[in-house]
């Protein structure tokens, strides 16, 4: 405590200063700056670490087969500051997206053939609304356990690799029966693995369904280590009656808006 008759007290490395009551003053005055100087050097930082900043479009281009089907899948991640938009396309299907920076999504639109769904969160409910074929869809969906809901596993598992987290458990809507399935992810060795004439330092994740269901399926995904950006993914094991999935990344360009 100092003074009020205190003369002076100067402390160069914090650029401290006491001189009575305008001493107090000004001191408060000095911290109150370099407590606002470390909260904008966070804030910077934290968005060096999502890879996307705020502001900024993702252009990511994939070719993808399953079985002998062969195909161009689009992303398009887009960052407002306010939440991440995730835009998927292939052949004539669209999928919307809308999450949280962390993946968290709030949204999910499909538009396909035969097919038109939304789903929104609402608490710990998904309210699902549309049409499937010929029927109608009007469903609630309970998201339990305290786990979060991730719809866009590309970008929900790219922030997973850039975290501490070494596993999470999550919920995801399947698209082919409009269900929940909770899911597992686990951060397992750093790779190096050849794309595209490149050699690429990678964290490899396994991605597979809890309980029983994870001895009938299960894939990977490699993600670049210095970015988060999903390079390639290979089902190991496929469901019942489908196909094995793979993809590879061909082009990814980055703007700001």
């Amino acid at each position: 405590m100092v003074d009020e008759k205190s003369s002076c007290l100067y402390n160069k490395g914090f650029d401290f200063e006491f001189i009575g009551k305008g001493g107090k003053k000004k001191v408060m005055f000095k911290v109150r700056q370099l407590i606002l100087f470390f909260f904008a050097i966070a804030a910077v930082l934290l968005l060096m670490d999502h890879g996307l900043q705020a502001g900024s479009r993702q252009s990511l281009k994939y070719n993808e087969s399953r079985g002998e089907k062969v195909g161009t899948r689009h992303f398009y991640v887009e960052d407002n500051g306010k939440g991440v938009a995730i835009s998927s396309s292939m052949a004539g299907s669209h999928a919307l997206t809308r999450c949280d920076d962390f993946g968290n999504t709030r949204q999910w639109v499909v538009n396909k053939n035969k097919m038109n769904i939304r789903a929104i969160r609402e608490g710990n409910t998904i309210q699902v609304t549309g049409r499937s074929g010929d029927k109608a869809v009007d469903k609630r969906l309970t998201v339990g356990d305290g786990l979060p809901w991730f719809q866009s596993l590309y970008y929900a598992l790219s922030r997973f690799v850039q975290g501490e987290q070494k596993q999470v458990e999550f919920w995801m809507i399947r698209p082919d029966n409009l269900s929940l399935v909770k899911l597992r992810a686990e951060k397992e060795s750093v790779a190096i693995i050849r794309l595209n004439g490149s050699e690429e330092r990678t964290q490899k994740v396994k991605l597979s369904a809890t309980g029983l269901l994870k001895y009938i399926w299960h894939g990977y995904y490699w993600y670049r280590k210095e970015d988060g950006v999903l390079l390639q993914y290979k089902d190991m094991k496929a469901l019942p009656g489908r196909a094995k999935l793979t993809m590879h990344l061909t082009r990814a360009t980055h703007a700001r808006f």
